[in-house]
């Protein structure tokens, strides 16, 4: 997944008196310290402090008296009644052509787009968001109406999720819209629309799945792709204890890598049997065709991958997995105690499942292990367990093969980086305060006093930070290998103090 800068990133953000018209935030291609091209992001911000009769008037979150009985899925869903969010979606693609998609996708820089262009493709979505996105926002429940951990069998693989594309639909929307309150200078207008973006990825991860993790994730970077070129406007509010509202992490993938765990055996019930089983040969070949059978099921479906692939027979695999693994399952269950005189007395089929139920096992504690762990360790874990299970070593194991293909995903990884990108922006308005307050940056973190300064998600220590007079860059280890790195600079060390409002 994508955040918001990739690869290496180079972010420059000035503080400096707000002058009329100016660009806030420009993208443009660098090279990096190896010589490669890179993003390149200018951010500019202005040093305003929150008064503190006022730092909570724009926030990111619906607080209790402000919820409503009802059900967020339900309004979500009943946006797209009619078709007529389609309607109007081709509309600007017809009027705007592929500006229209830029415009949304961040590609182009918020002082480029036509502001009378931007405004009319808006205004299509206007009933969509006011009488849909905004009521469903102050829900006090979401059920989107889908209990996996009830389903069995092949309804398992063909389940499909609606609600998901819908998200997506909605959230590049909000991206538009709050796009065009932060180009007009309508702050509380965009607080509103980022507001909805953050509950709508809140509500997603509801959904316990981690198609719905890996979307949410997604949603929440735009929001901080937008929330980003709010913070970068001249007199915009200081959102550091909006933020800081916000729950930490943002959204849990625990619950949904739970529900995962169990799949496999929700879809091969017996499979959980093997261990204490006396089967005859004949049944042991119909539990080992029924596993094969799933596998090729999935692996047709694309489960793993994402992408449909052609039908796979399954006396084929079953055929091909026993002639290149049956001599190396049999070694493994010698080496965890199986008696080798009974190992020679077992059919093919037998020998298949009992080593591959141990194996599944195995690589199935070794993960609910990293659920459990810190999300740095668990990161850190993952990456030995990726060289582990390599795609040769999972060739004549079975077991480890049915846990990659069913088991869940880290999803710490990607919950991890989001994370990180909000964080960050969370220190950026610290400093935001701090150089309201004292008319420079810090020369150290520790110089913040009046509020307090996140960990970076990914590592679970201090953000990587240089800082000099009027300088300070910081550098993101991602959890995707990737790297970011962003540069603060004070352009006129004036010192100001201006309260948040919208005029």
């Amino acid at each position: 997944m994508k955040c918001l800068m990739t690869v290496l990133t180079l972010l420059c953000i000035s503080i400096f008196q707000p002058t009329i018209g100016c660009a806030q935030l420009l993208r443009s291609v660098g090279l990096d310290e190896h010589g490669f091209s890179s993003p390149v992001a200018t951010l500019s911000v202005t040093p305003i402090a929150a008064i503190s009769a006022d730092r909570f008037r724009y926030r990111l979150k619906v607080m209790p008296n402000e919820t409503v009985h009802g059900n967020a899925a339900m309004n979500y869903a009943s946006a797209f009644s009619g078709y007529s969010f389609f309607k109007n979606d081709r509309a600007n693609f017809k009027e705007f052509k592929e500006d229209y998609s830029e415009w949304s996708g961040g590609k182009i820089s918020l002082s480029d787009i036509p502001l009378e262009k931007l405004k009319v493709a808006c205004s299509r979505f206007d009933e969509f968001i006011d009488d849909h996105i905004a009521v469903a926002t102050r829900c006090r429940e979401c059920d989107w109406g889908i209990a996996i951990e009830d389903m069995r069998g092949k309804q398992l693989l063909q389940m499909e999720f609606p609600a998901i594309r819908s998200a997506s639909s909605i959230s590049w929307t909000l991206v538009l819209k709050t796009r065009a309150a932060i180009k007009q200078g309508e702050f509380e207008k965009a607080t509103e629309l980022l507001r909805m973006h953050y509950t709508l990825a809140q509500n997603v991860s509801r959904l316990n799945d981690s198609i719905a993790i890996l979307t949410a994730a997604q949603c929440l970077s735009r929001a901080n792709m937008t929330l980003l070129e709010f913070v970068a406007q001249p007199n915009a509010p200081n959102m550091y204890w909006a933020i800081a509202q916000l729950p930490h992490p943002i959204i849990s993938d625990v619950a949904a890598m739970e529900t995962r765990l169990a799949m496999f055996e929700n879809l091969v019930p017996e499979f959980t049997e093997i261990d204490e089983s006396q089967w005859s040969d004949q049944r042991w070949k119909r539990v080992a065709m029924e596993v094969f059978e799933t596998l090729a099921d999935a692996k047709t479906l694309g489960s793993a991958s994402g992408e449909t692939g052609e039908k796979m027979d399954a006396e084929a695999l079953f055929l091909k997995a026993s002639l290149a693994g049956v001599t190396t399952a049999k070694k493994r269950l010698l080496a965890a105690g199986t008696d080798a005189m009974k190992i020679e007395k077992m059919s093919v089929s037998q020998i298949m499942l009992l080593d591959a139920k141990h194996e599944y096992e195995k690589a199935k504690s070794e993960f609910q292990t990293m659920i459990y762990m810190p999300i740095p360790d668990s990161i850190l874990m993952q990456r030995r367990r990726n060289e582990a299970y390599s795609p040769e070593s999972l060739q004549n194991n079975l077991g480890a093969n049915i846990f990659n293909t069913f088991g869940p995903l880290n999803l710490h990884l990607q919950v991890a980086e989001v994370q990180q990108e909000l964080d960050l922006i969370r220190i950026i308005e610290a400093m935001r305060l701090h150089a309201a307050e004292t008319g420079s940056l810090p020369l150290s973190l520790d110089e913040i006093k009046s509020v307090s300064i996140p960990l970076d998600p990914v590592t679970g220590k201090p953000f990587i930070c240089q800082l000099a007079l009027n300088k300070a860059e910081f550098t993101l280890n991602q959890a995707t290998y990737e790297r970011s790195r962003f540069v603060i600079k004070l352009n006129k060390a004036t010192r100001t103090n201006q309260g948040n409002s919208d005029e």
